[in-house]
């Protein structure tokens, strides 16, 4: 059995950490400013990677998801209200997700849909927020995304 120093596995984690940040650097797309926000989209499909690619974000974020997601952010809390500003989630109303949420950031809403949700944006967010869309795992994901970005298009 080979023994690992300090050193290798100090090695070994941080090329871990930099092959799950290209991987959600992979997702990550950043758009045409709006009314003078950094705009970016996350496409892809493990949440773990969405988290890191929010993490790179320069803040403060608003944050605009789908609430349909079933996680527990419990294990966010403490980076969460340090890197996000403001949520704005769309879709159903789901308790759990609202109240694992809600303490983390300075606001938090939930619109019914994604056109909702941006009209929302437009009166919360300004000039040097950094906005990061990630629409959630499913398979309408990339049609809320261009329901995003053609709502930004129309309304600069």
């Amino acid at each position: 059995m080979q023994k690992l120093d300090k050193k290798t596995l100090q090695d070994s984690l941080l090329s871990a950490r930099q092959n799950a940040l290209k991987e959600a650097n992979k997702h990550l797309t950043q758009h045409e400013d709006f009314r003078g926000m950094k705009i970016f989209s996350w496409s892809g499909a493990n949440l773990n990677e969405c988290f890191d690619a929010l993490k790179q974000l320069d803040n403060p974020v608003i944050w605009i998801m789908s609430s349909d997601l079933e996680h527990d952010f419990r294990e966010e809390r403490p980076w969460l209200n340090q890197e996000v500003e403001a949520i704005i989630s769309f879709g159903q109303a789901n308790k759990k997700f609202r109240y694992d949420l809600e303490a983390q950031v300075t606001f938090f809403t939930r619109k019914n849909d994604i056109l909702e949700a941006c009209e929302m944006l437009t009166k919360v967010a300004h000039e040097g927020n950094t906005v990061f869309f990630a629409p959630g795992l499913g398979t309408k994901a990339k049609e809320m995304e261009t329901t995003f970005l053609n709502y930004l298009k129309d309304n600069k």
